[in-house]
């Protein structure tokens, strides 16, 4: 996970943190000035770079999945 974790551009890491504190799409695009749409793709990239996006995932089960993948490494 480390490794995966260092992967992660600055922009991601800037999105998994707004993820981690339960920001929407929306939230998010606002704070980082960016489109919703870019939201989505980079959550999407994150989940694969994090080794949990497999197929097709809804974005609205993808954002917890991060924050449960992200939150058991911490503890590790």
């Amino acid at each position: 996970m480390k490794k995966m974790m260092n992967e992660l551009t600055d922009s991601e890491k800037e999105t998994l943190h707004l993820i981690m504190f339960n920001y929407t799409n929306k939230e998010i695009a606002s704070e980082l000035g960016i489109s919703i749409h870019t939201v989505v793709a980079r959550v999407s990239v994150i989940g694969y770079k994090l080794g949990i996006l497999s197929g097709c995932v809804p974005g609205d089960k993808l954002k917890p999945r991060i924050r449960e993948v992200v939150n058991l490494e911490r503890i590790k």
